[in-house]
Formats: structure tokens, C-alpha cells, sequence
């Protein structure tokens, strides 16, 4: 059965599913444990009560790092409990994005306190090899996202820790 919620319903849901997000800090203290050279690059603004919707979808779907190994990288950071979402508009950017620079996903495991790091392309594999499940969040039904399960990304670890002595 389907409900129809009110503008102020759905931004009330929005804000409370993006609410105390701490990937990007997670993200930074992973590539900090790492020793990974990082700037900062896409928008971090959901919080801002800016009209973010008035942003091409494209810019707002900017990796949130740009990284330096052997070669630059572009890095997301993503977070979950228990259930891994990717929006389905933001995967269609990210396939852009990864055209100009290989392109990763941290996930970080809240329940677990734990980290994986995936290329965008073996996710994309992953995902139409095991016939990936859609769904859609609450505030839209037109807001889809893919459900990703655990086991098809590399091992999540724990950051190592530091010894004293």
C-alpha cells in the first residue's frame, strides 16, 4: 500500500536519513591510517538548507576525494547499517566520473566499524552478475537505489591498532 507524504514529510525523512553521517570523517582518518594524500572535491552540503536540487546532478554526484598514489584516483565515501544502497543517478554520474579517473568506494560499516575499498568498475560487475535488487526510499518512489550485498565487495577490516611502546 502506497502513502503519500507531504513535502514537508519528505523533507522531514530526507533529513533525518542523512542525519549524523560521519563517512567522510571515517573516510578521512581510513586514507589518515593509510598514509593516502588526499584533497577534498564534491559538495558536502546536505545539511545546509541550501536548494541543492538546483545543482545539475552530475556536479552534485562529485566523488567526495581525489587521491594520490602511483597515480590520482577519485574517491567516495559511503556508509551503511546492516543494508548497502547505491542511487541509481548517482551510479550514472559516477560512470562519468570514472571515465576522466579510476574511481572507488570506501564503504564504512557502522554496525561493524569496519572499511572496504572497491574499485567502481569490479562493484558494476558485482552488481549484474548477482542480479542486483532495486528498491526505492520512502520520500520517492522515482529516488531508486541498488542493494548491495556484503559478500560481493573485498574483505572489510577494522583500521589497524596503533601499539604503544
Amino acid at each position: 500500500m502506497e502513502t503519500t507524504m507531504t513535502k514537508e514529510q519528505k523533507d522531514k525523512y530526507f533529513k533525518a536519513r542523512n542525519k549524523n553521517k560521519e563517512r567522510e570523517a571515517k573516510a578521512v582518518e581510513w586514507m589518515e591510517h593509510k598514509k593516502i594524500d588526499h584533497i577534498r572535491y564534491g559538495i558536502d552540503a546536505l545539511d545546509t538548507g541550501y536548494p541543492l536540487w538546483q545543482v545539475p546532478q552530475f556536479i552534485r554526484s562529485a566523488p567526495d576525494f581525489i587521491t594520490f598514489r602511483s597515480n590520482s584516483q577519485f574517491l567516495e565515501a559511503k556508509s551503511f547499517y546492516e543494508v548497502i544502497k547505491l542511487k541509481t543517478r548517482d551510479i550514472e554520474e559516477y560512470m562519468i566520473w570514472n571515465r576522466e579517473m579510476p574511481l572507488y568506494i570506501l564503504f564504512y560499516d557502522e554496525k561493524f566499524d569496519t572499511f572496504s575499498c572497491n574499485k567502481f568498475d569490479d562493484i558494476i560487475v558485482s552488481m549484474f552478475k548477482n542480479s542486483c535488487k532495486m528498491d526505492h526510499y520512502d520520500e520517492s518512489k522515482d529516488n531508486t537505489y541498488y542493494i548491495l550485498e556484503k559478500e560481493w565487495l573485498v574483505n572489510f577490516k577494522k583500521l589497524e591498532e596503533k601499539h604503544e611502546g
